[in-house]
């Protein structure tokens, strides 16, 4: 019911006639960053490896993460003097999942004495984390800020 396209309409442009249909590229060869999709799904892979367990194993790693924790950590700090409750609270989201297991990083690479203070450090330190997220929540500045400076100061321990 419909002619053909001329060929002229083909290719339109010069740029478009040089161009594929389809152009593919295995990035599974590819070893820069973070390769979960393929090793997730790779069983040959022990679970560990396929959880992403074993991305961030040394300290070095582990302690230039706390670094940008702590970094993230004074834009809490401004969001409480804001009072941006909703922002200081998503911030404070976004480091903590991966804190705790760079803390639990350092304290795995360090000596047993200095382990041992690492986590009670970490335990005292995440009591102070909920109590500055639940005083953000209530939008109370002084419980909030009381909290975060307690945590300011704890969180220079692992740096």
């Amino acid at each position: 019911p419909f002619p053909p396209p001329a060929p002229a309409a083909m290719a339109a442009t010069p740029a478009m006639a040089a161009a594929s249909a389809v152009d593919t590229f295995d990035f599974r060869s590819v070893k820069s960053g973070y390769d979960i999709i393929y090793e997730a799904r790779a069983l040959a892979l022990p679970q560990g490896t396929r959880d992403g367990l074993d991305q961030a194993r040394d300290s070095a790693t582990a302690k230039a993460r706390i670094a940008e924790s702590a970094a993230r950590l004074d834009k809490v700090g401004a969001a409480i003097e804001k009072q941006y409750w909703v922002n200081g609270r998503e911030e404070l989201r976004r480091f903590l999942g991966t804190l705790r297991f760079d803390i639990n990083t350092l304290a795995a690479t360090s000596p047993p004495s200095t382990a041992k203070k690492l986590l009670a450090t970490k335990k005292d330190m995440f009591d102070n984390i909920d109590k500055m997220d639940f005083a953000m929540r209530s939008k109370n500045q002084a419980a909030a800020a009381k909290a975060y400076d307690t945590v300011v100061k704890q969180m220079a321990t692992f740096l």
